[in-house]
């Protein structure tokens, strides 16, 4: 009695979703519903989004390669002697009378905007930038495969779901048609009790199972609004759209049992399942990792030009020079 009553709360629940506004069920084939999940399933969202970040991972990765270029504005007023000699130096207006002994030992505050275009290229950074590619490269692909496999899960959910609707559907049909038969069979009994026939305990008897079947009849009704809810949340549709289906296949053309062909299939899976290349990819991303870290080790060679000019006011250039450097850094100890 517990359950019935469970069974039939959840049907009332569930009634406005399965019923909502009296529509007429949309007709619904399975590639139809394919097709709809492959546009509007979440997950499959998800792993767009994340192939699009691995393939912009590795358009980041690559640019490191590319040549730097800063503009760099610095302003400073000060009265330190060093940069004041420095900054009149840079601003070109530097003159004899800037040697006096007073003025350099204390002069007076002085205002200097300084201007830089830097151009910075990597010559050789001991293969940091080489393996952060080749990692990048494998971290997509294993994107891509990641992607791929989350399709297929998608398409066995999709498959899933709608066959498992459309048999709880015909449970839900065969227990409607049988509280029919039942409660025909509990009319011919009363008959037969009033006529004298039956004793009253042969249609308690069946009054009992006629109750029996209809505690069914809404089991079924609740197991077809759960499975059409199931079939809606996996193609990514509102919780209440109603869906007309049909057979997926016959029994005939559905029979493909063939215990030869395991050992084939087996081997098929292990070749091109995508979450198994995924996983080789991450696996090769990780080793290049390894020697991206193991890189910064070693020295770094780079060059970088720089043109600067140096004005008292903004936006001026009183004085101008340029510069070209090469430079290595040789890494002793980082602890």
């Amino acid at each position: 009695m517990r359950r019935w009553t469970a069974g039939l709360v959840l049907v009332l629940a569930m009634a406005p979703v399965a019923v909502a506004g009296g529509e007429t069920p949309e007709p619904l084939t399975l590639e139809q519903a394919i097709s709809i999940a492959l546009e509007g399933n979440r997950q499959l969202a998800m792993a767009d989004a994340g192939t699009v970040a691995a393939a912009e991972s590795m358009t980041e990765a690559r640019s490191y390669r590319q040549p730097r270029i800063d503009l760099i504005e610095n302003v400073s007023w000060t009265t330190n002697p060093v940069y004041v000699f420095g900054n009149l130096l840079g601003q070109e207006s530097f003159t004899a009378e800037n040697f006096d002994v007073d003025f350099l030992n204390q002069p007076d505050a002085l205002t200097n905007f300084q201007t830089q275009l830097m151009v910075t290229q990597p010559v050789y950074t001991g293969g940091k930038i080489r393996n952060g590619i080749a990692a990048a490269r494998a971290v997509s692909e294993a994107a891509d495969s990641e992607r791929e496999r989350t399709r297929q899960e998608v398409l066995h959910q999709v498959l899933d779901a709608y066959t498992g609707t459309v048999l709880a559907k015909r449970h839900l049909e065969v227990a409607r048609e049988a509280l029919k038969t039942s409660e025909a069979h509990v009319a011919l009994v009363a008959d037969m009790h009033r006529a004298g026939l039956v004793v009253e305990s042969d249609l308690l008897q069946v009054r009992v199972r006629n109750t029996e079947i209809e505690e069914m009849v809404i089991r079924a009704e609740s197991g077809a609004a759960i499975a059409m809810a199931g079939l809606n949340l996996v193609l990514g549709a509102p919780m209440g759209r109603q869906y007309a289906l049909t057979s997926v296949c016959s029994p005939d053309a559905c029979d493909v049992d063939d215990p030869t062909a395991l050992d084939s299939l087996l081997q098929e899976a292990r070749t091109n399942r995508p979450d198994l290349k995924a996983s080789a990819l991450r696996e090769e991303a990780a080793s290049s990792m390894i020697r991206q870290a193991r890189a910064g080790n070693r020295p770094e060679v780079g060059v970088s030009g720089i043109y600067e000019a140096n004005a008292e006011n903004f936006i001026g250039a009183d004085g101008s020079n340029w510069s070209v450097m090469a430079h290595a850094r040789f890494r002793l100890w980082d602890g």
